[in-house]
């Protein structure tokens, strides 16, 4: 299974984001893919003991708790929110999590994966 995770949305992101994803990626055998910022992802990893399962996607922008949910997914294409969605969407993850903008991944998730009949 794999799972992608906002990195960049949440209380004390992006270090706890990395740290839980690897946690859980050894607990659990799961191969996780982390969205936001590669270079700091990547700098953070760096500290980790196993994250052999562990990938980044880089996403150069976020959208920030305090967006329009709607306005930001359309106006950050690159977002980590939009990426994760998209990554569902292609069926390169199995599941999209986040701790950011609730609305957004709510909007980006309508507009792009719509809804099941």
């Amino acid at each position: 299974m794999i799972i992608a995770v906002d990195a960049s949305g949440g209380d004390y992101a992006p270090h706890e984001i990395v740290k839980g994803a690897v946690e859980a990626s050894a607990e659990y055998n799961l191969e996780v893919v982390l969205l936001g910022s590669s270079e700091v992802i990547e700098s953070l990893l760096k500290q980790e003991p196993q994250t052999a399962m562990v990938s980044v996607v880089h996403a150069r922008q976020a959208i920030t708790c305090h967006e329009h949910p709607v306005q930001a997914v359309r106006s950050k294409p690159d977002s980590s929110i939009v990426k994760g969605v998209v990554l569902v969407k292609e069926k390169s993850a199995d599941a999209f999590v986040s701790a950011g903008n609730t609305g957004a991944v709510l909007a980006s998730s309508y507009l792009l994966l719509k809804r099941l009949p």
